[in-house]
């Protein structure tokens, strides 16, 4: 299956989310070809056998690695379920120095078959990860993947009764029905069907541009405020990640 969509393609999609943002600045556009370069397809094809792990940073509370406690400098080999206790935390460290932090009771599994294609399934609760500029993950989650290109991002999935979202303004209801919300803190992601991997929406995010993804609407993504993450925790990350860390120029709180 060819990578490249062809303008009748896009429109065939358009069900699935290729919605335009009206107001300059809102970091949404319809995929350009050049946004394809990464062939997220073939990732979906792959077989994820795994040969790598990420390194435990930090813990605050209780964490678990497939039901066994999890230690401060332990790997965690890919193919891993990680479940953290709420209230807790855990920093994990990839080998390209992608740093991202589990939030209390956030349930993932790693499947890391090299470096450079890899994946986080998100099941429950709420990641944030700071991916150098070169790397690419796949963050899936139950509404839509996102093709992750050297990208602070945030994603949660909500249970099923989520109490009112955290804003700097105060709080903010979940719309009713949804469980899926992914925030471009800043970089570039791609919206990929969960089930074929085919690219339908692309953002380029210079500050926090969020989204409820929601299958029931009829472009998928409803614009959100910035939930359950404040500038303050992305700096605090980006100081824990190794070797050259992730510019923080852009954040303003």
């Amino acid at each position: 299956m060819s990578t490249c969509m062809s303008r009748r393609r896009m429109l065939e999609l358009g069900g699935k989310g290729l919605a335009v943002a009206a107001t300059a600045g809102a970091g949404i556009t319809l995929i350009p070809n050049e946004s394809l370069a990464i062939d997220w397809l073939s990732w979906f094809r792959r077989d994820t056998q795994m040969e790598h792990g990420g390194k435990v940073q930090s813990i605050e509370g209780r964490a678990f690695a497939d039901q066994k406690p999890m230690q401060v400098g332990q790997t965690i080999r890919s193919g891993q379920q990680v479940k953290v206790s709420n209230p807790g935390s855990v920093v994990i460290v990839l080998e390209d120095n992608t740093i991202f932090k589990i939030y209390g009771g956030a349930i993932i599994e790693l499947a890391l078959k090299r470096m450079e294609e890899s994946i986080i399934r998100l099941i429950t609760g709420a990641i944030q990860a700071v991916v150098p500029a070169g790397s690419n993950f796949l963050v899936a989650g139950p509404a839509a993947t996102i093709g992750v290109k050297g990208t602070v991002i945030y994603r949660e999935v909500f249970g099923e009764h989520p109490a009112p979202g955290k804003t700097i303004e105060g709080d903010y209801p979940i719309p009713a029905g949804v469980n899926d919300y992914f925030c471009g803190c800043f970089g570039d992601v791609d919206f990929l069907d969960k089930h074929t991997g085919e690219p339908f929406h692309t953002a380029h995010s210079r500050y926090h541009e969020a989204y409820f993804l929601d299958p029931g609407t009829k472009n998928m993504l409803v614009k959100a405020p910035m939930l359950n993450h404040f500038d303050q925790g992305i700096r605090e990350l980006i100081d824990l990640q190794p070797g050259q860390k992730h510019d923080a120029s852009w954040l303003k709180h």
